[in-house]
This record gives structure tokens, sequence and C-alpha cells, in this order.
């Protein structure tokens, strides 16, 4: 029985992983607008079944972007299967986005898809670090990444971990990382705990190929809509 769970498991984030892609658009929110941003949200996607993925709204807490934008607003889903389940209204959703704009600045927005992913549901998790990468050999990387995932799958106890690229823009960047943690606390116990496990990140270093640190900043979920 466990067996076939694992296997259920397995096959259901391989489903998940050929068949998400993303939109995210970094924001920089007006003072004391976050509430008013959330609302027009809530009263937008609140009662809104979405066919695939969905939306959540991204606070920056730490890291190399904080001071460029405030928040991300990201879409996910399977690009055949994009949307909501009723239609909107003519003009609906241009609307939306104009009240929305009331209460932000654009900074700069990217797509792309997720290569591979490990662990718990998106959902079970609302903070995140994300390390945006410039990778010379994506199949070298891709492969080397998905060994240290594994080896470290039982310090990271269902902490999910996605590999994913940009397709459009990227701003330097071609490839991402995200990591998963319940919250700050916990993000850097786990940085702690993986340091145990020299040896397997030597091996990971030595094989991914050349890859050049662009950025990276951790967020966390102040509202999600959907399911992922």
């Amino acid at each position: 029985m466990k067996k076939y769970l694992l296997l259920l498991t397995t096959l259901l984030f391989i489903n998940f992983v050929s068949a998400q892609s993303f939109s995210v658009f970094h924001i920089q929110v007006e003072k004391g607008g976050e509430q008013a941003l959330l609302k027009l949200f809530d009263d937008t996607f609140g009662d809104k079944e979405f066919k695939s993925g969905g939306v959540q709204i991204e606070a920056i807490h730490v890291g190399d972007i904080d001071g460029y934008a405030s928040h991300r607003i990201a879409f996910i889903g399977d690009p055949s299967n994009w949307g909501t389940v009723d239609e909107w209204e003519p003009n609906e959703f241009q609307l939306f986005w104009s009240r929305a704009q009331d209460h932000f600045e654009w900074k700069r927005s990217v797509s792309g898809n997720f290569l591979s992913y490990d662990g718990g549901a998106i959902s079970e998790y609302d903070y995140y670090q994300i390390y945006e990468i410039d990778v010379d050999d994506p199949a070298a990387f891709k492969s080397a990444h998905d060994k240290i995932v594994k080896q470290l799958s039982d310090v990271r106890e269902g902490r999910p971990v996605a590999l994913g690229d940009f397709s459009i823009g990227g701003n330097g960047a071609s490839h991402w990382v995200g990591v998963g943690a319940k919250n700050w606390q916990d993000l850097m116990i786990q940085k702690s705990k993986n340091e145990s496990y020299s040896k397997e990140w030597q091996a990971y270093f030595n094989n991914r190929g050349k890859v050049e640190d662009m950025r990276n900043y951790t967020f966390w979920v102040v509202k999600r809509y959907g399911d992922f």
C-alpha cells in the first residue's frame, strides 16, 4: 500500500511538472496599499474556480531585489487549460487590471515553465526562497539538481523544491530554483541541516556546469486563489 501511494504521489507530481507554466509580475505596491489590493483580488478571484492552478499574491521579504519590488503576482497553471471555469464578462479582466494598477507600479514580468518538482504541494508552504541563475548547460544542471534534491529528501521532510526556466523575460537569468519552507526560521534551520551533506554538495557543484548567480530573495504568500 505504501509503495502504491508513493507511486501515485510521484505520478501526480510528474504530471504537475509536465503541465505547469507561470507568469509572474514584480510590482512595487504603494505605501499602505496592500490591503486595498488584496480586497480587489478577493472581490475578483474569491469565488472563481480555476481550470488549473491559480494565482497568489506574494510579499518580498529579504534579498537582492529589496527596494526594487515589494510584491509579486504569480499566475500558475496548465497553459492548455488556463484561466477560470466561468467566462469573464466583457472587459471584466481589463477593468480589474486597471483598478489594480491604482495600487502599484509595474517593475518587471517573466514567464516560463516548471522543469522538475519534488516535495509537498505548493499550498502547504507559505515561505519560499528563489534563486535566479544563468545556466550554461541546462541538461547538466538539471541532472545535478535532481540528484541533490533526491539525496536531501530525508532532511527536507516534504518541503518542496522546484526547478524552472524563463522563456520570456528573466533579466539575464535563464533558470530559477525555488525552495519552500514554513517560515524564515524554518528555512534557516534547513540550510544548517544541508551543510552536513558537504560531499553531495561538492559533487553537485562539480557536475552542474557553469552557473552565474543573478539574484536571490525570499517571499511569503499573502493570499492564494485556486488549487496548487
